[in-house]
């Protein structure tokens, strides 16, 4: 795991029958087979006492439904955040500051766990014409953002005998998802935000690291 074969100092990779001079990708992801899981590792600094009750409320809500299990309302937040380890021996895991942290503690413990939404009328306007900033916890982040995302999300007709009907541009499912996965799979060591570009038909999804 994470160890490369090299051949006068080049690393190499097989390509069918061959050995040949490793590529930037598959370089990357051996260098980070060592790296232990970023969600898992305790957030230095962080306390129980940073995480948003009402965030806590909406996981047990979705989680509960999810399971279909109606007993998992019940428990008290204590045994939530242990139950799905985002709590580990009394300290907070980086992936409970992402999903739960309060706005005052994720700006000053995990500033680059942020998503900014900017808006431009056209894809050649370099300057934006609005932008905002979402530093809130995950479960309360995300439906503001896509709420924000809707109110200038356009839609295209389509004719169907005597009916018009209107098909919007941007599928909410998927750029959920879209989102979600920018959230998930970025690289939270490097300090940039993940970026959304959106235009009237075009959007645009970057995050540090790649996906």
């Amino acid at each position: 795991i994470g160890k490369l074969f090299y051949y006068e100092d080049v690393p190499l990779m097989r390509v069918g029958e061959e050995l040949k001079p490793m590529d930037t990708k598959t370089f990357l992801s051996i260098i980070q087979e060592q790296e232990p899981d970023f969600s898992q590792q305790i957030c230095e600094g962080a306390t129980i006492d940073d995480l948003d009750d009402n965030a806590i409320s909406v996981l047990k809500e979705k989680y509960a439904k999810k399971q279909k299990n109606s007993r998992f309302l019940t428990l008290d937040k204590y045994q939530i955040l242990n139950d799905l380890d985002l709590v580990v021996h009394g300290k907070v895991t980086n992936a409970a500051m992402i999903l739960l942290g309060k706005e005052t503690a994720l700006t000053k413990i995990l500033p680059q766990a942020a998503v900014m939404l900017e808006y431009r009328n056209n894809e050649s306007q370099i300057p934006f014409d609005n932008r905002k900033a979402y530093r809130q916890p995950f479960y309360i982040m995300i439906d503001e953002l896509w709420r924000d995302i809707d109110l200038r999300k356009g839609a295209f007709q389509i004719k169907e005998g005597p009916y018009i009907f209107d098909v919007p541009y941007f599928n909410e499912e998927v750029i959920r998802e879209a989102i979600n996965n920018a959230i998930a799979h970025r690289d939270y060591k490097r300090s940039s935000e993940i970026l959304i570009k959106q235009y009237p038909q075009k959007m645009i999804i970057v995050n540090a690291g790649g996906f």
